[in-house]
């Protein structure tokens, strides 16, 4: 009520609800009477009272710093349950600060000795700059929160508890500092986003006291780069380091402890050492997401890293970087940092190539016959790889580069000659730093074929598919299925170009929930014989068919374009010719130049209405034979350009002597007849009747 000035409460009330008088931006005068026991949050959400008096029979009072002109409190000294002080209100033995106004001037502002809580919102959004907090044992949510002034935090050994978002935005606080041991052995309790979007603290010292660390903790706080863990951690919570600056992390587990989903994801984590308590009976566990980023993963023993490895079993990608600390894997022959051999049969896993940290520098000829290998790590420390190091990457779905900047690899004769890889290569690269992209791009820019490069934290690699998509799934990049009657997840709605490109086992295809194929997404899948295209496919790039001599039939069902070359098949004989059954169903939109050249025999083509993009060489190069026909069901009056006409019908008609008809509702004009076309049109019966 935003004309609402003033206004008296009737006697005897006792309760005044959440938002009661929320919003009446405009009252001047509130007389509550102190018979009122309870008032709730955002009672007097958005007033602009300076001062406002609270009456002294009140009992319970919920509020969340949403007065924004607040400079003072105001109760009866002979109030039952709560005093003010310096303008501040607390329980009225001043063991609990209930609220600091959130205009009040803190200068000199100093806690009440006796105070031991405080409460939720309490210093939301303030200018507080600096608090005693030697006798607080419990800090509610969103006590400080987004108060952006407090520079530094002390605690004292009496903190039990921290709530939710309690410190979050607090983007002055530079200085987190707990007392080394705690009262009486009590743990400390941490809630989520704690000390979230702290955008200017840079490390941090954990208690041994505080073994949960909660979700989102430390997230956002962008300039965190050094992390102690002094306690033995039974929960790492979701996301609880992700945006922060850490490069690498030290923690020891808790038996029967749990790490949350994507803990460092969004960071550089480069190193991540896990010790464990004696006597372990479980091993630690992991959400199925994994950690977020691929650090290098060290342990203290061997027979802690099969254990691990058993525990994360879920997680293939992540259990290939676990190593055992000060020892390398025994398939790398190592001598003075330099990889000279790679011998896969030494490897407990053939299908990642984890590059230990510590090599500088990959000789010629290391990694050949890669035939098996679907992800390649190599790490900032890698500093040289000679030419031909990598060859016969082709079938290898994912390298990722630990480098800030990964152009530092490149020599004079360009990355690709290093990395192995071709113009057939389906491997997509992943580097830690989206700005880099295209300078790394430009290493490959002879390849007609666009080379793909990512964020590592945009692809997931799914090894028992042998498939890598986005983080999403809703991207699939490159496959190596051996399928035969192939089945896309429910989540991918795109395929990535050269995505299946040579594949020799597909023979047929569910969609699901595809909507674009990329080009040469399906090129040279010699062992296609069928496709039906949904209804939800809206586009089929640029040679993404090409070469599938075993393809004879072919339909769609939705409002697809068809790009240029994507049916065209070989001019050589025997690998030519092979469609034999064509329905383009009646909702094609467009059909581009020679999308079905040397494709097409004894096939009833029908080009629908809805085609309003079409070139002449769409059809080009039909086999000779008489059995074939082009039927537009739209009248020749569609095509006002007689080049597209000349063009068309000389590529079907003159040269392949095969039916070309144009539809007319009834028996053609002598003017159409005297153009030369041929038309049709259905009789009574439906029966084609051909002019």
């Amino acid at each position: 009520m935003t004309s609402l000035t003033t206004i008296s409460l009737n006697e005897g009330i006792e309760t005044i609800n959440t938002g009661a008088f929320s919003g009446d931006s405009n009252l001047t005068s509130l007389d509550i009477l102190d018979s009122v026991k309870f008032i709730d949050y955002q009672a007097f959400s958005g007033i602009t009272l300076k001062e406002f008096k609270l009456p002294k029979a009140l009992e319970t009072f919920n509020y969340s710093q949403d007065m924004p002109n607040l400079e003072k409190w105001i109760i009866s000294s002979d109030a039952a349950n709560f005093i003010v002080d310096d303008r501040v209100l607390y329980t009225k033995n001043y063991t609990t600060l209930v609220n600091f106004p959130i205009k009040k001037d803190p200068t000199n502002f100093v806690i009440n000795n006796l105070t031991t809580e405080i409460v939720t919102h309490a210093f939301d959004h303030t200018t507080i700059t600096n608090i005693n907090f030697d006798n607080i044992s419990k800090i509610n949510s969103y006590a400080f929160f987004e108060a952006k002034e407090l520079s530094k935090a002390t605690f004292s050994n009496k903190l039990t508890f921290i709530g939710s978002s309690a410190f979050s935005g607090c983007i002055n606080l530079s200085e987190v500092i707990f007392s080394e041991a705690s009262s009486d052995n009590q743990l400390l309790e941490v809630e989520n986003q704690v000390f979230a979007s702290c955008s200017n603290l840079a490390s941090i010292t954990l208690p041994k006291y505080l073994v949960n660390i909660g979700d989102s903790m430390f997230a956002n706080d962008t300039k965190l780069t050094t992390v102690t863990i002094l306690g033995n951690i039974k929960y790492l919570g979701l996301l609880s380091f992700s945006k922060t600056g850490i490069t690498e992390l030290e923690i020891t587990f808790d038996d029967n402890a749990n790490i949350g989903s994507r803990p460092f994801l969004d960071t550089k984590l480069e190193k991540l050492t896990i010790h464990f308590v004696d006597n372990i009976t479980t091993y630690l566990t992991i959400n199925s997401l994994g950690l977020g980023v691929n650090p290098n993963i060290y342990v203290d023993n061997e027979e802690i890293k099969t254990k691990l490895k058993e525990a994360w079993a879920n997680l293939n990608e992540t259990t290939g970087l676990i190593e055992v600390k000060g020892t390398i894997s025994p398939e790398f022959t190592i001598e003075d940092n330099v990889l000279i051999q790679y011998n896969k049969s030494l490897s407990s896993d053939p299908t990642k190539i984890i590059i230990p940290d510590g090599v500088t520098k990959i000789n010629i000829g290391v990694f050949t016959k890669l035939d098996e290998a679907l992800y390649i790590y190599i790490p900032s420390s890698v500093v040289t790889i000679e030419v031909e190091a990598f060859s016969n990457t082709s079938n290898v779905l994912e390298i990722e580069l630990g480098h800030d900047d990964p152009t530092i690899l490149a020599n004079e004769t360009y990355l690709y000659r290093q990395l192995g890889y071709k113009d057939n290569s389906k491997t997509i690269f992943a580097i830690k730093d989206s700005s880099k992209i295209d300078a790394f791009k430009d290493q490959f820019s002879m390849f007609k074929t666009n080379v793909t490069i990512k964020n590592k934290d945009d692809v997931n690699l799914d090894y028992d598919r042998k498939e890598l998509y986005s983080n999403d799934k809703s991207i699939i990049y490159n496959s190596n299925t051996t399928s035969e009657n192939y089945s896309f997840i429910t989540e991918v709605k795109t395929i990535n170009n050269n995505a299946f490109k040579g594949n020799k086992t597909i023979k047929t295809i569910n969609w699901n929930n595809v909507e674009t194929i990329g080009n040469n997404a399906f090129n040279s899948a010699s062992n296609i014989t069928k496709l039906g295209f949904s209804d939800k496919i809206t586009s089929i790039g640029i040679s993404s068919f090409a070469y599938t001599p075993n393809l004879t039939n072919v339909k769609f069902d939705g409002a697809t374009y068809i790009s240029e070359s994507s049916f065209y098949q070989s001019e050589d004989e025997g690998l030519s010719y092979n469609i034999t059954n064509l329905d383009l169903g009646n909702k094609i939109t467009g059909i581009g130049d020679n999308a079905f050249m040397y494709a097409c025999k004894n096939v009833n083509v029908f080009i629908p209405d809805s085609c309003d993009d079409l070139t002449g060489c769409s059809f080009d190069y039909f086999s000779n034979d008489e059995e074939s026909s082009v039927y537009f069901e739209c009248s020749i009056s569609k095509y006002t350009d007689d080049t597209f006409l000349e063009n068309f019908l000389s590529s079907c008609r003159e040269n392949y002597d095969i039916v070309v008809a144009f539809y007319s509702s009834s028996a053609p004009s002598e003017a159409d007849i005297a153009t030369g076309y041929n038309f049709y049109h259905y009789d009574s019966n439906n029966n084609k009747v051909l002019y």
